[in-house]
């Protein structure tokens, strides 16, 4: 059985983060959150996106690997099996939702276009909709592992 590192190559940053959103850290998730973006140009927030979106996948892509883990129904696991759909109202949870999406289906152009929307949108702060990108990713990863304990004891 083979399973991706974790904390994936050169990523400590946004790891920490993920780490503390699972957590139920708030304040350090945000400190974190704000290191990983603070002086950066849009172009560079989209590569951060890309960094945190990646444990997602890897989650995923892990729990699919796991021979011991049984899969769902459909025969493949996917991000539907290990987060809530979020209120597609909030634009934050949105584009959280539609990024990790876009990006764990390996569809890059679709997460470019997620990530120029939320880029362009005036009322939504970049560091917010990062945080709540964090936050979606930290749920999938903790899903994943609480799927993978619960068949290996």
């Amino acid at each position: 059985m083979s399973y991706p590192l974790f904390p994936i190559a050169g990523s400590d940053l946004a790891w920490r983060a993920i780490i503390a959103a699972g957590a139920r850290q708030p304040g350090r998730a945000a400190e974190l959150t704000a290191q990983l973006i603070v002086g950066r140009p849009a172009d560079q927030l989209y590569g951060v996106c890309c960094e945190i979106a990646q444990y997602a996948k890897a989650a995923v892509d892990s729990l699919n690997a796991d021979t011991e883990t049984p899969c769902p129904e459909s025969g493949t696991w996917t991000l539907g099996h290990l987060g809530r759909r979020p209120d597609r109202t909030d634009s934050k949870r949105a584009f959280a939702e539609d990024f990790l999406t876009a990006y764990c289906a390996a569809d890059n152009q679709t997460a470019i276009a997620v990530y120029d929307a939320m880029v362009r949108d005036e009322q939504l702060l970049h560091v917010q909709a990062i945080a709540q990108l964090i936050c979606e990713v930290a749920e999938v990863t903790g899903n994943a592992l609480g799927h993978h304990v619960a068949w290996t004891r």
